[in-house]
């Protein structure tokens, strides 16, 4: 018999085109993981999730039997990887149909980190759990699993400061210890349920406007169902400071305004503040490059507002920014420097003070210097419309 060989994962970039427009559905990418604070960012972490812009190894072997809990083979279960619910029924990106035998043979694309492997009946009462982790990549990959009884699981998501109605949030069911994701879920108005063996987990809940969520719990016994409640989301810092002034904002180093810049001075202006970082291409590619489009298409409105960015707070001098955004001068800027003030924020009081835990995050302010609720950069383009001249 030939020996099983360890696996040699060969990467290859795949990169997600940028997405232009709104949509939802968080993403945060990915929240990504996500970017919960740009205007209906969720579509963006669905395209992380189902395209993701991370490293995949090439195609590795991975073969076996799925056998009901009497050993008899179990051909129409659903089994597969990276399981998600487009529709509201839950699928497997990565879908490999057993045989009638309870068979089967394909690839799996590793994407460098654990990965839960899931069988699932119809009913979604039974199934196989897998984790597979680095060191499991032999060539091929061999399997046998045995669907068990799985224990429902229900909650709901409620964020009180944002209002009675949540809309549209993401859910990421991650088993632990591994922090492999079985589940990664959109959940429309709060209510989300699912099916899982024994085993501890842990849920991250992120929604627009709103801090992360983790919440661990234990699936005990399948004939145990789990009611996690509700999970109470905590709204954002700026979400707080709608309708009031913004959280404070200071600066170590200004450019393009001067170093004891404040926004108060900007009073009179819609002002569009952006945090970001040069790494991130939802700020680069689409925030930022949509603000440089509307500033030359509103020339005749450049008195009526502002762009302010704030830098990544891992720059600690300008030779730090200049050296981050030097491949973006040289190729997406076209040698021109950015055309909106750039702040360091070298403490990092700010970006806490603003709660940024995933950037780009951008917010409007009025003219009266206040936040506008759920404003952003795109808000920026109607809100000029909405007050603009004998309106």
């Amino acid at each position: 018999m030939a020996r099983s060989r360890r696996a040699t994962v060969k990467g290859r970039i795949r990169r997600s085109p940028p997405v232009e427009k709104d949509g939802i559905g968080r993403a945060r990418r990915g929240i990504i993981p996500g970017m919960r604070d740009v205007r209906h960012s969720w579509v963006l972490l669905a395209v992380l999730w189902l395209a993701p812009s991370e490293v995949s190894a090439d195609g590795i072997e991975i073969k076996g039997n799925i056998v009901d809990a009497e050993g008899r083979p179990a051909p129409g279960v659903e089994f597969g990887a990276q399981w998600f619910n487009p529709g509201g029924k839950l699928v497997p990106k990565q879908r490999w149909k057993p045989g009638a035998d309870g068979g089967f043979q394909a690839e799996l694309q590793w994407i460098h980190r654990p990965m839960a492997l899931l069988a699932m009946d119809a009913a979604g009462k039974r199934g196989a759990l897998r984790i597979l982790e680095k060191d499991d990549l032999t060539v091929p990959i061999v399997l046998s699993l045995k669907l068990e009884p799985f224990a429902a699981v229900q909650g709901v998501l409620a964020c009180p400061g944002l209002g009675p109605n949540i809309g549209d949030a993401r859910v990421f069911v991650r088993a632990k210890p591994s922090d492999a994701t079985v589940f990664a879920l959109n959940v429309a108005g709060g209510a989300f349920a699912f099916s899982l063996p024994p085993g501890d987990y842990e849920i991250l809940a992120e929604l627009r406007n709103a801090r992360p969520l983790c919440h661990a719990f234990r699936v005990e016994s399948a004939d145990r169902p789990v009611q996690l409640g509700r999970l109470v989301l905590e709204p954002t810092p700026v979400a707080q400071a709608w309708g009031g002034p913004p959280p404070p904002l200071g600066a170590t180093g200004a450019r393009g305004v001067p170093a004891d810049f404040r926004l108060a001075d900007l009073k009179g202006k819609w002002v569009v503040v952006v945090f970001w970082n040069a790494r991130m291409d939802q700020a680069t590619r689409v925030v930022l490059e949509q603000l440089k489009q509307l500033a030359l298409e509103r020339q005749a409105d450049a008195g009526r507002f502002a762009v302010v960015t704030v830098y990544d707070p891992a720059a600690k001098t300008w030779d730090d920014y200049d050296r981050d955004v030097a491949p973006l001068k040289k190729g997406l800027w076209s040698g021109a420097d950015l055309p909106f003030p750039v702040l360091l924020d070298s403490t990092g009081e700010s970006w806490k003070a603003w709660g940024v835990e995933q950037e780009p995050l951008t917010a409007l302010l009025d003219p009266d210097g206040n936040l506008v609720r759920e404003g952003d950069y795109a808000s920026l383009g109607p809100k000029l419309d909405e007050t603009g001249a004998g309106k």
